[in-house]
């Protein structure tokens, strides 16, 4: 895949979930039929609605959010590296909306309200204060073939493909990585409230997808190498590139916070740093 195409602006449901489709090719190495649920698992959802949403709903399930959950539904990196998409037989129902996706401490939670389930491609909402004072819900996404997108790009960088690093910036060294590479039109996640202030965005070349704020950065590479690419990139700044989350265990570090050699490396368990 030409990741450029990611700089189009896609207009409907098909191209949004058709180029998280085209991503996956390119970056997941799982066989593709592990990827998606089952139209079994994904007709179980639909028919527990009622049961779901007590009642305030038929057995609803939006095209939309049953074509991501069989297209990309149980792939990690694009569903489920930090936060996680719930199972089509798991929703639930929260002040009146159907939880489809949960931040991974269920700080926040994103979803349906329950008189939209009969769209196709309903608008998705998100709260952050509802197990103490109740849901306060505002709008995260358009559509849910939108909010896919979201979440896909934002796990995919948060997951790394195959670079496995994150790095922290500078506010000189974001505005030329702006400048250097090309913005997609996708909006980030509108959660916590303060990441929206510091105008976090996604960015794009031949090699890499970033996902970007006003202090760090993640991600995503078609190589090992992205932290190099990057680093020219900015030159002669540099970006302090951390240990992030490594299926094997062992990641070649340039510098950073272990004050290691770059012919140095070490084997560690993943460490994943918290979103700013």
């Amino acid at each position: 895949m030409n990741l450029s195409k990611i700089t189009r602006v896609l207009r409907d449901q098909e191209e949004r979930l058709s180029l998280l489709v085209d991503l996956a090719d390119t970056f997941s190495r799982s066989a593709r039929r592990t990827w998606g649920y089952s139209p079994e698992q994904i007709e179980l959802g639909r028919r527990l609605m009622p049961i779901v949403t007590k009642g305030a709903a038929g057995p609803f399930l939006p095209a939309a959010l049953a074509r991501w959950y069989a297209t990309v539904g149980r792939l990690p990196e694009f569903t489920s590296t930090q936060n996680c998409l719930r199972p089509p037989d798991k929703l639930e129902m929260q002040y009146g909306v159907v939880v489809i996706y949960t931040e991974n401490q269920s700080c926040a939670i994103w979803g349906i309200r329950t008189e939209d389930l009969e769209q196709d491609d309903p608008p998705v909402v998100v709260t952050d204060d509802w197990r103490y004072w109740g849901a306060h819900w505002r709008r995260e996404a358009e559509a849910v073939s939108s909010f896919a997108l979201t979440v896909g790009l934002t796990e995919l960088c948060l997951h790394g493909g195959r670079f496995e690093c994150s790095g922290t910036i500078s506010r000189d060294l974001k505005m030329a990585l702006r400048s250097a590479l090309q913005s997609v039109p996708v909006q980030p996640l509108q959660w916590p409230p303060e990441v929206v202030e510091r105008d976090p965005c996604f960015l794009v070349d031949h090699r890499v997808v970033v996902l970007l704020d006003e202090g760090s950065l993640f991600a995503a590479g078609l190589d090992d190498d992205v932290d190099e690419h990057l680093d020219e990139l900015v030159a002669p700044g540099r970006i302090d590139w951390t240990l992030y989350q490594a299926p094997s265990g062992i990641r070649r570090l340039e510098q950073g916070n272990y004050g290691l050699r770059s012919d140095q490396q070490i084997a560690m368990g993943p460490v994943i740093p918290p979103l700013p």
